[in-house]
């Protein structure tokens, strides 16, 4: 059996792969040069002119080959997660899901007290397995809605339902037991009679995602199914015949110890609770695939679309009175990921359009996602900013 400084060795060298591989997917994400516009967190981080932009990108990929080889050593370690925090407060479009599971572990490898000893391995792996215990729980959790089970669930499984013979009246029922065995799982992770059942639960739902959205549903969204395949190697190496979940181990030790593992067991255990009222960003709360996040399209005219660049021009469908402009299609296109699902990334989106087409020649209509006490709710703005 492994000991928890090799456990531990193993999960960071996992986390920095599996983030080399999303980054390969959407290699445009990282730099300030391009049509899909940043939309900086505060204004704090202005965007890195070219050549900068792709040599603090290398650094970033150089830093995490450093942590595949020396996953132990806290300089590399802490240095992505100060790259990412910075790059992440200049474009918010990349704090994607995957993103921000992999900085939240790369925090907690960078709290971990490299002269502690197995207790303080084991105490970095314990809030590492909380947060992927809870991520699981709140993706299953935002899954138990209607959307999910009656529009999301059955796109999903589309492949699926082209290779077996799963009547069309099973599949919002399906749909429902899907979401329930996200949770259930997620909770059993937790415990020490249920864990290793859990485990294989979860490798089976990565393997269904890898054939639902993976490459043989062609190349839309590559960096998802790369996220999923991580995220399956992490369970299985923090998981796996280890101790069992010990609550009080992940909060004990000093402060500067602690802080760490508190800020992450705070953002994954109780802020994706403010998701449910809008509160909270989707992508932050493991929202993804559930058919209630917010999205938005840009409507033209049709005499505007000849002033768009044709890489965005590419992801227009023209009608004989309008055209419209997916936005998701664009992001997809761009990075090879949906976009960043909040209103202030589709305005930011909706501005640079409204620069390149001119006043009056487009609207943003932007669907809000339901919360748990309010239906979804849309929105029209006109260049300019009016309504």
């Amino acid at each position: 059996m492994a000991s928890p400084e090799q456990r531990l060795a193993a999960i960071v060298r996992v986390v920095a792969a599996g983030m080399l591989l999303c980054m390969a997917f959407s290699g445009s994400l990282w730099l300030s040069t391009r049509l899909y516009p940043l939309t900086p967190a505060f204004g704090l981080v202005p965007p890195f002119p070219w050549p900068l932009d792709a040599l603090v990108a290398a650094v970033l990929a150089g830093l995490l080959c450093v942590v595949v080889i020396r996953p132990l050593a806290w300089p590399p370690v802490a240095a992505v997660v100060v790259v990412l925090a910075v790059l992440f407060a200049q474009d918010q479009s990349r704090l994607w899901p995957s993103f921000f599971t992999f900085f939240l572990l790369f925090v907690l490898a960078a709290g971990h007290d490299r002269h502690g000893g197995p207790t303080a391995a084991e105490r970095t792996l314990t809030g590492m397995r909380f947060a992927v215990a809870a991520i699981y729980f709140w993706g299953g959790v935002h899954k138990l809605t209607p959307h999910f089970f009656t529009e999301e669930f059955p796109w999903f499984i589309e492949p699926l339902t082209g290779m077996l013979p799963i009547p069309a009246g099973w599949l919002p029922g399906l749909g429902v037991a899907a979401a329930i065995f996200e949770v259930t799982f997620a909770i059993g992770l937790f415990t020490r009679r249920f864990r290793r059942f859990a485990l294989w639960e979860a490798l089976a739902m990565h393997a269904v995602v890898f054939v639902c959205i993976g490459p043989i549903r062609g190349h839309w969204n590559d960096s998802a199914w790369a996220w999923s395949l991580s995220m399956a190697a992490v369970v299985w190496v923090l998981f796996h015949a280890a101790a069992p979940f010990d609550a009080a181990l992940m909060l004990a030790g000093p402060i500067k110890r602690l802080a760490p593992q508190a800020a992450v067991a705070v953002l994954v255990g109780i802020m994706p609770l403010l998701n449910g009222v809008n509160r909270w960003d989707s992508a932050l709360s493991f929202n993804v695939y559930t058919g209630n996040q917010s999205s938005a399209v840009v409507v033209l005219r049709p005499d505007a679309v000849d002033s768009l660049p044709p890489a965005v021009a590419a992801h227009v469908t023209r009608g004989d009175v309008s055209a419209v402009l997916d936005l998701n299609a664009w992001s997809m296109g761009e990075f090879n990921a949906g976009v960043y699902p909040e209103g202030r990334v589709f305005r930011r989106l909706f501005a640079q359009i409204c620069n390149w087409v001119g006043p009056n020649a487009a609207q943003l209509v932007v669907v809000e996602k339901a919360t748990w006490f309010t239906p979804k709710a849309t929105t029209i703005q006109e260049c300019g900013g009016g309504p």
